[in-house]
């Protein structure tokens, strides 16, 4: 798995305004701030949301570009379980918070 570096901002970044969910993205961050950071949760919300706007063709083939990059192997052939453990171990070895305040900010 890789470290999340800047072309993996910017694809979030581009993934967030293909699925219009720049608001429900900031409204996480800032509650996940107020409430005090729990990264897992933070990761979780943020996926769950992706779930959401799955329906998008675009959104999709974005979101598997940038997990399959980021797990290095083709993300739409993840079991869900195997999902899972990636996201999990993906948001406790990076800086996930300060990771989508970045996002957030390339998306202004």
């Amino acid at each position: 798995m890789k470290k999340l570096t800047l072309k993996h901002a910017i694809q979030t970044a581009k993934l967030i305004k293909a699925a219009d969910m720049k608001k429900q993205v900031a409204d996480l961050i800032e509650q996940a701030t107020k409430r005090g950071v729990n990264k897992t949760r933070l990761g979780i919300d943020i996926t769950m949301t992706l779930v959401d706007v799955m329906a998008n063709d675009e959104v999709e083939a974005k979101l598997y570009d940038l997990l399959s990059d980021i797990f290095e192997t083709k993300a739409e052939e993840l079991s869900l379980e195997a999902l899972a453990e990636n996201i999990s171990k993906l948001v406790k070895e990076n800086d996930v918070k300060r990771f989508f305040k970045l996002v957030e900010k390339s998306t202004q």
